[in-house]
């Protein structure tokens, strides 16, 4: 079973859109376009939507 960091990472190099929920919402089919690596454990990363958007979220709050 690969973890929600392993996840992340795969999507990121692999330029592969993903869909991941967190406590309050949905997000279907977004792109990882920047990813922390220096943390081991919650890693920061950038997602952008089909429209464009950009947010940021830590890995520690997010599910496959």
């Amino acid at each position: 079973m690969t973890n929600t960091n392993e996840t992340l990472r795969k999507a990121f190099e692999n330029q592969t859109l993903v869909t991941f929920r967190t406590l309050t919402s949905r997000e279907t089919n977004v792109k990882i376009v920047k990813l922390n690596t220096d943390d081991t454990e919650n890693k920061e990363f950038t997602f952008e939507t089909l429209k464009g958007e950009r947010y940021t979220r830590f890995s520690n709050n997010i599910w496959f």
